[in-house]
């Protein structure tokens, strides 16, 4: 089946089915360029040292293909390797030993995307996950323990849900959770109502709860957030130093915080910084210094890696401060007591 995300109400997008694909050795080449890996778990595997995996072309047919477009897509589908072809006993990027049963599933991308894919519900099973640009096992461009984040561009990509190990390899079931989100910071951010205006020397209240989650993952960031963000809109004075600082309530003690700053939206946004220094239930700091005469607006997300339950427990408090980092002239004594004669 055919699916691809469509816009709908409230930003989110509707599945649609179309009509079957099947791949039997496709060219590996389909993909325009090599995707930009945003995040990919490595998990905890045995020491066992895998043999080599001499380069194996494989029938890719997918079970399901879905078209993915730049926006604010999500779907989750259920499914049980047990019993599936075991085509595939390794892949070039991993060391890791795979000759279970696999499932693949066929991507294509239409423009820049950026794409989340996540394991969950798999039981005791070591499934894993691999991201490749062809059918064969050094197309291999990712592989994940049960998450990856990349950026693709347009063209054909495959994603296999794989089980680890030799003599018993792992099957069973598993949900996979597909997600896709505008490469950079999304514009809307930036439109009107996107972000809420924040003044320096101010402080706002607000909660995590219900917040959608537009940011996922960037390049000046190690962590995977998927929890959602608030938005503020920050025009910080010419030649002065911000400092925001955000702490969740004395109600949200395991509430972990994370801050990001850009200097606008879309792919080419640039992170001009990010912090997720503290544990759950401490605050958060981000500083940056305007150099220029003029002022700048920037864009500041308070973040969480995991959506909170409720407001309460997803409730912080924001405050904002801008100071002028002028240096001070200096005069001799003598010269400032001639002011006063």
């Amino acid at each position: 089946m055919i699916r691809s995300p469509l816009p709908a109400a409230g930003g989110l997008a509707t599945l649609l089915g179309a009509g079957l694909i099947a791949g039997l050795f496709a060219d590996r080449a389909t993909a325009s360029t090599s995707p930009r890996i945003l995040y990919q778990d490595d998990g905890a595997k045995p020491a066992t040292a895998a043999q080599p995996v001499a380069r194996t072309p494989f029938d890719c047919t997918a079970r399901d293909t879905f078209t993915l477009t730049p926006a604010l897509w999500d779907t989750v589908l259920t499914a049980d390797t047990t019993g599936g072809p075991a085509l595939v006993p390794g892949y070039g990027c991993r060391p890791w030993p795979e000759q279970g049963p696999e499932h693949i599933y066929r991507l294509e991308v239409t423009a820049d995307v950026q794409l989340r894919a996540a394991l969950s519900d798999l039981g005791t099973q070591d499934l894993d996950l691999f991201l490749l640009d062809g059918c064969d096992t050094d197309a291999c461009l990712a592989g994940a323990n049960a998450e990856l984040v990349a950026v693709l561009t347009p063209g054909t990509w495959w994603l296999v849900v794989d089980g680890y190990g030799t003599d018993a390899p792992a099957a069973g079931p598993y949900a996979l959770t597909l997600e896709t989100r505008w490469v950079g910071v999304p514009p809307p951010v930036c439109l009107p109502g996107g972000a809420a205006p924040v003044m320096c020397a101010a402080r706002l209240d607000s909660t995590l709860a219900d917040a959608p989650d537009l940011m996922q993952a960037y390049d000046c960031s190690p962590s995977l957030l998927t929890g959602g963000e608030v938005w503020c809109e920050l025009t910080v004075p010419g030649l002065h130093d911000l400092s925001a600082r955000a702490t969740p309530d004395s109600r949200a003690p395991t509430l972990d915080l994370a801050l990001w700053l850009f200097d606008g939206c879309g792919p080419a946004a640039v992170c001009l910084g990010f912090v997720d220094a503290r544990a759950g239930g401490q605050q958060e700091t981000i500083d940056w210094s305007n150099t220029d005469a003029g002022p700048i607006t920037v864009y500041l997300a308070v973040d969480t890696r995991r959506a909170p339950d409720s407001a309460v427990t997803g409730s912080f408090g924001l405050s904002v401060d801008c100071q002028s980092h002028v240096a001070a002239e200096r005069r001799p004594l003598g010269s400032v007591k001639a002011l006063y004669r």
